[in-house]
């Protein structure tokens, strides 16, 4: 008798336990809109033509409208290389290639000559451009705003996503946007490395930095009376440049050229020589860059590897990148 009421005090308490917590629900991948000035791959094969039209850059991106590019990271640190200088029309070149069939334009095949844009493409590529160019003036001067939410993350907090695409040696997805700053405020209890905010020109070239400087002794200079420590500058944190406007005539619609640099802090070997010690600084580099079209109501989440080595508790770096109008 004393080991059935054991039994059933045992069933009872198994009864009225709690049920188990059931795992939150995977966060799937949005599917992005496609960009409005892709070739229409339907329309039948045909060789080269022309395009030609005249262009005014004021009438196109307005009166204020200057192109701010990144500092490129690394041992040369600087702004990067600039193509071939076609004076107050390179922005507008830069914006074509950058969203009208990308990766498609040849040096010769995009040019200005005395104020008309010549183009050399099949027409699908020229008919996009064309509409490229009538929604440059169309949203001349409007302003959009690009939020940039940078966290660093434990190991597992990826966990919930049933998949980000591998992109070079990161991962880039779009998502829905409440639903991905809900996970990421959770998995970061609403700590931000930093998040901030940048408002442009439509088309416009714009970047944000949040860096770490150190000095290191680089060598001596022999100045005839003395050795002279030579004094570098090691460059540390993250950079990102982004390029937006509007996806032709789709409300809401955005298209996205982005590229995120990473360097993590250096470190100094030192070399004893004659004069002194000097320091021979090594450090790590990554680059995510690619273009893509976004809704207001997705974001663009880019992850590589914390650029702080230290940190082995939250090894993960993770941008949320959302654009929208400002006006």
């Amino acid at each position: 008798m004393i080991r059935f009421r054991s039994a059933l005090l045992l069933l009872a308490f198994l009864g009225c336990a709690a049920p188990a917590t059931p795992p939150p629900p995977l966060i799937c991948l949005s599917l992005a809109p496609l960009s409005a000035f892709l070739p229409d791959p339907t329309g039948a094969p045909a060789g080269a033509q022309v395009f030609r039209q005249r262009v005014d850059p004021i009438e196109m991106l307005g009166v204020d409208f200057v192109d701010f590019p990144a500092i490129r990271l690394g041992q040369d640190e600087a702004p990067p290389p600039a193509s071939a200088d076609a004076g107050p029309y390179q922005a507008l070149l830069d914006i074509v290639r950058d969203f009208v069939a990308p990766g498609t334009w040849g040096p010769a095949d995009l040019v200005v000559q005395d104020g008309v844009l010549v183009a050399r493409s099949s027409p699908p590529t020229l008919a996009a451009l064309a509409s490229a160019l009538r929604t440059l003036r169309e949203q001349r001067g409007r302003m959009i705003r690009s939020n940039v939410r940078m966290v660093t993350l434990r190991r597992d907090a990826l966990s919930r996503f049933e998949n980000i695409p591998v992109v070079g040696i990161g991962l880039v997805g779009t998502f829905d946007r409440a639903k991905l700053e809900l996970a990421i405020r959770e998995s970061t209890h609403g700590a931000a490395l930093a998040a901030p905010c940048l408002t442009s020109l439509h088309g416009q070239k714009s970047h944000v930095m949040v860096l770490a400087q150190k000095e290191y002794i680089a060598g001596y200079d022999d100045t005839g009376e003395a050795f002279q420590p030579v004094i570098g500058i090691s460059t540390d944190g993250v950079v990102v440049e982004l390029r937006s406007m509007a996806n032709g005539d789709r409300p809401g619609e955005f298209l996205l050229s982005f590229e995120a640099q990473v360097a993590t802090p250096s470190e100094a070997l030192d070399v004893p020589l004659g004069v002194g010690v000097l320091q021979l600084p090594a450090q790590g580099y990554a680059r995510l860059s690619g273009r893509c079209a976004l809704r207001a109501d997705q974001a663009l989440l880019l992850v590589t590897r914390n650029p702080n080595p230290r940190s082995s508790e939250r090894p993960i770096l993770a941008m949320v990148v959302t654009v929208e109008w400002a006006d």
